[in-house]
């Protein structure tokens, strides 16, 4: 399930690059190579070539993957992995204040959140990279202009 995440947040930043700095088309999703097994690639380089990495592989011990986290989120609950055990989840990583690639990554979350809408086996999570700045407040505020679902997802 996390190696699912990986996948997913990978497609989020690669989206979110190239948006912000081109306007060509020739950066579709399409056009990444498609494994003809059931595995995901994993993207683990800056250049986000993917890789389909075997169980077997001793480079899948090294895989990125998001540790145990306990977070309060924009409702004042906490959460922690066991609010995503056995669901598959999206992981963004943002600051409130963010006025770089923060925005459109919101973006593409609501596009997830909206594709994903009825299927409750899919968690997108946005974690703050500063928990001391973000408060409860600021977290709901943040929320209510991004349209979070918090049936879904949660900041």
């Amino acid at each position: 399930m996390v190696r699912s995440v990986l996948y997913i947040i990978g497609i989020i930043i690669t989206s979110s690059l190239f948006s912000c700095n081109q306007n060509s088309s020739d950066n579709k999703a399409e056009d990444v190579p498609i494994a003809t097994n059931e595995s995901l690639p994993f993207f683990n380089k800056p250049d986000w070539t993917p890789e389909w990495i075997s169980l077997a592989d001793s480079a899948y011990k090294s895989i990125h993957t998001i540790p145990k986290f306990s977070f309060t989120n924009q409702d004042g609950n906490t959460i922690t992995q066991d609010y995503v055990n056995g669901k598959i989840y999206v992981a963004n990583f943002f600051f409130s204040r963010c006025r770089g690639i923060c925005p459109k990554m919101a973006t593409n979350m609501q596009l997830l959140q909206e594709s994903y809408k009825n299927d409750p086996d899919i968690i997108l999570l946005s974690h703050s990279v500063t928990p001391e700045a973000d408060s409860i407040i600021v977290l709901k505020k943040y929320a209510l202009d991004n349209k979070v679902d918090a049936k879904n997802g949660t900041c």
